[in-house]
């Protein structure tokens, strides 16, 4: 997966409260493989009043548009997050500023090609979103009057310049040849996201909230009834935490690291590795959890990239 669009992800889960291992529901709707669902999903967010209270849903809608490759959809999604997270993060600062910049950063770089490569289409869609953001409530436009003085000022340079841009960017591309490459090369990248996402054998973005949760418990489960496990902790294990690593976002979790704080002692980690089989209709099938090693060295005190069942040579190893 893009850096990029790992970026987004990441941000996003931050915005959300979530974890990045277990997308929300409402996320995964948009990452669909059914792109029909994932389109229908899309419009559902536009009009659902609950939208313009999470703008920064608005640029997963872009991102997801932009796999499946429906370019205009994913540049009027941009541009509408763009405008209404802007328009959050200077009224409430803070956090909010924070993700809506690492967000628009993330998102960006795929959806403003689309517009230096096709000016009108970009000045047709900026038409669309104005409109739209003129006929939609917005309950941080409504907070504006209250907002400091160099709140508003901002503001308002912002929207000033904001409907501006698709002029300034076909002002900017010249001959266009430049920004056909790299609108080129963005569809590759952003294509290439979904393949990965819908190759045979993975779990439908809808379904991974569900399947990961459930992979949690098996994991759970077997940390906190193994053997090995209890006799490292010398009976009863007062809590267990559970981190997963994936080769990428809404892939299933192949390797957990547990935290386990025994009754007494000192916390120490238990490896798991998980197999999984997902069905023809991309549900979770079969989940076999194995328990891999024991380790006291937490992710900080780990060698980056290596196993830590073998890079540690007091790890407890399960054969």
């Amino acid at each position: 997966m893009s850096p990029k669009i790992s970026i987004l992800l990441l941000a996003a889960s931050l915005w959300a409260g979530s974890t990045a291992a277990a997308p929300s529901d409402r996320v995964a709707s948009l990452y669909s493989c059914d792109q029909e669902a994932a389109r229908v999903a899309a419009d559902e967010l536009l009009a659902d009043p609950a939208t313009v209270r999470q703008p920064a849903l608005l640029f997963h809608a872009a991102m997801a548009e932009r796999t499946a490759g429906r370019r205009e959809r994913a540049l009027f999604f941009h541009l509408a997050a763009r405008l209404r997270g802007t328009r959050q993060a200077l009224v409430e600062g803070g956090e909010a500023r924070q993700v809506v910049e690492a967000l628009n950063a993330s998102v960006a770089p795929f959806m403003m090609p689309i517009m230096g490569r096709d000016p009108e289409l970009g000045r047709k869609v900026m038409r669309q979103v104005l409109e739209w953001d003129s006929a939609t409530p917005d309950p941080f436009r409504d907070k504006v009057p209250q907002a400091a003085g160099t709140v508003r000022n901002d503001l308002a340079e912002f929207e000033a310049g904001f409907a501006q841009l698709a002029e300034a960017v076909a002002r900017g591309v010249g001959d266009g040849s430049q920004a056909r490459k790299t609108d080129e090369h963005m569809e590759k990248m952003a294509l290439a996201s979904h393949a990965r996402r819908c190759a045979p054998g993975t779990v439908d973005a809808t379904a991974a909230p569900a399947a990961i949760a459930r992979i949690d418990e098996e994991v759970r489960g077997l940390v906190t009834a193994h053997p090995l496990v209890l006799r490292r902790a010398g009976g009863a294990i007062g809590k267990v935490a559970i981190a997963s690593r994936a080769n990428h976002q809404y892939a299933l979790p192949h390797r957990y690291t547990v935290s386990v704080v025994p009754g007494s002692g000192d916390t120490f980690y238990a490896e798991v590795d998980v197999a999984s089989t997902v069905g023809a209709d991309r549900q979770l099938g079969k989940i076999t959890p194995k328990l891999a090693c024991l380790t006291d060295l937490w992710i900080g005190q780990r060698e980056a990239v290596k196993d830590v069942c073998t890079s540690d040579p007091r790890a407890l190893r399960v054969r």
